[in-house]
């Protein structure tokens, strides 16, 4: 009996590792469930799921952004480079979040008041201003009354004018705008402003003319002999556009004539524009008890 029970105890540990050889390691589970240990950037990255040891897991999207979940399961590390397409506020970084962080908007301030700074998203600062051209020749009388050369304030451009009438122009009065340009480069004008007083002295019935929105004045047709008899604006929009190799640049669109203002007394005169490509920034008024004579100051848009 002895040497039975000695057999059989001897033979057990052989039994046991023939039953654990026999075993398919594949099948063992790790202890987070998954199949062959598992963990960040693991068999279990790219399931979909975040597992232990895994920042994130966006399944078949993994790797696909700079700041996003990456093929190892982790979100790009914080500082790396991003770029979230606007250029307008500052170089981005990874937040080591997931997410492309902006600093804060570029300055675009030139500290010079006579330029409008202004940001496009897809390429930076920007800064307009008008270089003055010459003017147009004055229509009516050009020596009558006492001259007045009312150029609009800095960053402001001619949009139209207030007159008081009678069998012609009473009283004239500049009205300029506020000019503005988008994160889109759309330029854009807004609150109108009266700088200037009316110049002539008779009273007589109000009366105005304003280019359309966000447009500028160029230019005048009309009527007059010995003093101003009628008005009619001509106006464009200005487009600011990136050009080759980058730089900016301006031009005008396609011009416009507004309705008539005054009487019918005088001659006709033709198209009275600025030179090609400029915009109106002020008025050339000859008045003294009526308007006299009426023509335009003008500037060149200039974009840097």
């Amino acid at each position: 009996m002895r040497k039975i029970a000695l057999v059989a105890l001897l033979a057990i540990p052989s039994l046991a590792c023939e039953l654990i050889s026999s075993v398919d390691r594949s099948k063992i589970e790790s202890p987070d469930g998954d199949a062959g240990g598992g963990g960040g950037g693991g068999a279990s990255c790219g399931d979909g799921k975040i597992d232990p040891g895994e920042d994130c897991d966006d399944g078949a999207n993994n790797g696909t952004t700079a700041c996003g979940c990456a093929a190892s399961c982790h979100f790009a590390a914080q500082g790396t480079a991003c770029n979230d397409d606007n250029v307008c506020n500052g170089a981005e970084v990874c937040d080591g979040k997931g997410q492309c962080a902006a600093p804060g908007p570029l300055d675009c301030d030139d500290k010079k008041s006579d330029t409008m700074d202004f940001c496009v998203a897809a390429k930076g600062c920007g800064h307009l201003s008008f270089s003055q051209t010459d003017p147009t020749p004055v229509r009516g009388n050009p020596i009558g009354g006492t001259e007045y050369l009312d150029a609009c304030p800095p960053g402001r451009v001619l949009v139209g004018f207030n007159a008081e009438l009678g069998a012609s122009f009473d009283k004239i009065q500049a009205v300029c705008g506020v000019v503005a340009i988008s994160a889109t480069a759309a330029v854009t004008i807004g609150a109108s402003e009266t700088p200037f007083p009316f110049r002539g002295t008779n009273a007589n019935t109000a009366g105005s003319s304003m280019c359309p929105p966000n447009q500028f004045v160029v230019g005048f047709v009309g009527r007059a002999g010995a003093l101003v008899d009628q008005l009619s604006l001509r106006c464009a929009p200005v487009t600011v556009a990136t050009g080759d190799g980058g730089a900016y640049s301006a031009a005008l669109g396609a011009i416009t004539a507004q309705a008539p203002v005054g009487g019918t007394g005088g001659e006709p005169f033709a198209d009275t524009d600025c030179p090609a490509g400029s915009v109106a920034v002020g008025a050339h008024i000859q008045a003294g008890g009526s308007v006299d004579g009426f023509g335009l100051l003008c500037g060149s848009p200039t974009v840097n």
